[in-house]
């Protein structure tokens, strides 16, 4: 499975547990069924390590927004963010641009135009804050 492919699968599980209240656990096996889902060991771990972070994921996110408050980004930019930000946190080995690209390109596939700038700009502000040297 390609690396893409990895993340489009978690976005799909992240986005749907969105709307459910339902655990790690059950969202994998609603979407077991799913012919759009590939499940393997490393989706299962991948999807589960951020949900159990989405909280510290969210603050984050939160930090990184400017002029607009979590509640109101899309649902689709949300679960992108919540992917990208876990890599760029938690996969260190991956390139951020290559974070960022990908994020992007989910973006454009899975919403408008507007989000794929609005997730490009965030990143953009994590990545700028984060190799900035501290004061």
């Amino acid at each position: 499975m390609t690396r893409y492919k990895l993340r489009e699968y978690v976005f799909i599980m992240v986005f749907g547990r969105i709307f459910h209240e339902y655990g790690p656990q059950e969202v994998i096996e609603e979407y077991a069924d799913n012919e759009y889902v590939e499940i393997d060991d490393e989706v299962t771990e991948f999807f589960t390590k951020i949900c159990d972070r989405h909280e510290e994921l969210d603050l984050l996110i939160g930090r990184h927004l400017k002029n607009w408050k979590l509640p109101r980004i899309s649902k689709v930019s949300l679960a992108i963010l919540r992917v990208a930000f876990y890599e760029l946190l938690y996969k260190t080995e991956i390139d951020m641009p290559v974070v960022i690209n990908e994020a992007v390109e989910l973006c454009k596939k899975y919403s408008v135009t507007d989000d794929a700038s609005f997730v490009n700009g965030v990143l953009g502000t994590y990545v700028k804050q984060s190799s900035s040297p501290s004061p």
